[in-house]
């Protein structure tokens, strides 16, 4: 495919972006095809806005990926397309002969797939409180593992994969499915994949995605979005939400999928940061207080209560903790 073809001409954005869509989403898709995709996407916020609408359609319509090509045909010939029957007979139901017709004609066939085609998997949400951590298989066969405090909701099949972190933390070991990327919305981010383990935590306006194996793409959902970021084995990316910028770096994946093993692991962190991240894991709030906000600490946790992760802090740098109605305070001893 050409990509520099008519870039200019409106009326072959929908061609180009359906054909992206195929191609980076085939099994023969390489890395220079994406990066190509991008180059493409960054062109222009029009290429964008169709490319969206290409992509739309190939999930709505799951596996029946070769409908975007046969849509963008029927619409040079003035063919509305029956796809279920295509699939059936593999004909065209009937020929149009005006031009003028084309643009009702894809819009009827659109409408014709939409009233064939069923709405997708049933949602289904899981949950965790605080202190549990869960297991779950999904209906593709990928495997999540939900964090304390955590709520996903999934709308997934053989066919569709896709789902929302609503809140919380989870590990991915997303079933390979070329034909059929995973695409986790969190916040006002997207994280794309094909078959990868990888983490995502969202928490306090906070966005992060580590990966553990594999690759993954990130994108903003802004109409201002930046380029789309791809991470690869031991790559974080952190976003603030709401933020039109994220920041990379290189981590230690085990350590943070260490919560799967019941334990939490830190590197140089201030306590005031580490305080605010384990009450994800515990009932009554942890919360440093002055001088002691700004200690660090460096080593592993273990989160099975605040009891104990008190026991262990105070075991490690010189503070007491002072139990109130509603809090433990950490101050200096």
């Amino acid at each position: 495919m050409n990509a520099t073809n008519h870039i200019d001409d409106p009326g072959s954005l929908g061609d180009q972006a359906a054909e992206w869509v195929v191609r980076v989403q085939s099994d023969a898709a390489t890395e220079a095809d994406w990066q190509a995709l991008e180059t493409w996407l960054e062109a222009s916020a029009v290429h964008r806005g169709a490319f969206d609408d290409a992509e739309r359609l190939w999930w709505e319509f799951g596996d029946r990926a070769g409908d975007l090509r046969i849509l963008s045909e029927a619409a040079k010939k003035a063919v509305v397309v029956d796809l279920g029957d295509y699939r059936a007979r593999r004909r065209a139901v009937r020929l149009w002969g005006s031009c003028a017709a084309i643009a009702a004609s894809t819009a009827l066939a659109l409408f014709i797939v939409a009233r064939m085609q069923p709405f997708g998997p049933p949602e289904r949400v899981y949950v965790t409180s605080i202190g549990e951590r869960r297991q779950i298989v999904l209906a593709d066969g990928s495997g999540v593992e939900l964090n304390s405090g955590t709520r996903l909701i999934a709308r997934v099949d053989h066919r569709h994969r896709r789902a929302t972190l609503d809140k919380g933390e989870a590990v991915f070991n997303v079933a390979k499915d070329h034909a059929h990327p995973f695409v986790v919305a969190v916040g006002d981010q997207d994280v794309t994949v094909v078959g990868t383990e990888f983490d995502i935590l969202r928490y306090g306006g906070l966005i992060s995605v580590t990966v553990d194996r594999g690759w993954v793409k990130v994108q903003s959902v802004r109409e201002d979005r930046e380029a789309a970021f791809r991470l690869g084995p031991g790559d974080q990316l952190r976003h603030v939400e709401g933020a039109t910028r994220s920041d990379l770096s290189h981590v230690t994946a085990a350590d943070v999928i260490a919560w799967r093993n019941g334990y939490v692991v830190y590197d140089g962190r201030s306590l005031a940061e580490i305080a605010r991240d384990l009450n994800r894991y515990v009932k009554v709030p942890i919360r440093a207080q002055g001088s002691t906000a700004q200690m660090r600490f460096s080593g592993t946790l273990r989160i099975d209560n605040e009891k104990s992760i008190v026991r262990a802090l105070q075991a490690f740098l010189p503070i007491s903790a002072v139990r109130t109605a509603n809090e433990i305070v950490l101050v200096p001893r």
